[in-house]
C-alpha cells in the first residue's frame, strides 16, 4: 500500500476530490479538483515531492498567498498560506 503523504503533520481534511460537484458544476468542473486542509496559523506546511517553485505569489482572488511547486509528476498549490520562504525558482525537496 502507498504511503499517504501530507504537508501538514496532522491534516485535517475540509474538502476531497470531487466533491461538491452540484457547487462546481457552474465552472464546468465534475467536483473540487484539489484537496483542502485545514491547520492553525503559521502551521510549517512541507512540499509532498520534489520540485521547483513555479510561482510564489498573493492572489486576492483565489488562492491567497500561495506557492506552486512542480514535480516530475504533477503541480501542487500550497494556497492561504500566512507567510512564503522560498521564491520562484528554488529546487524543492520533499519533506
Amino acid at each position: 500500500m502507498t504511503e499517504i503523504l501530507y504537508p501538514i503533520n496532522t491534516p485535517h481534511i475540509t474538502q476531497h476530490f470531487g466533491q461538491n460537484p452540484q457547487m462546481y458544476a457552474q465552472f464546468g468542473m465534475k467536483g473540487h479538483s484539489g484537496l483542502d486542509l485545514r491547520a492553525a496559523i503559521g502551521t510549517p506546511i512541507y512540499a509532498v515531492d520534489d520540485g521547483t517553485v513555479t510561482e510564489a505569489d498573493d492572489d486576492i482572488t483565489g488562492y491567497g498567498i500561495h506557492i506552486r511547486i512542480r514535480s516530475a509528476s504533477y503541480e501542487a498549490i500550497y494556497g492561504n498560506l500566512s507567510a512564503i520562504r522560498v521564491k520562484l525558482g528554488d529546487n524543492i525537496l520533499a519533506g
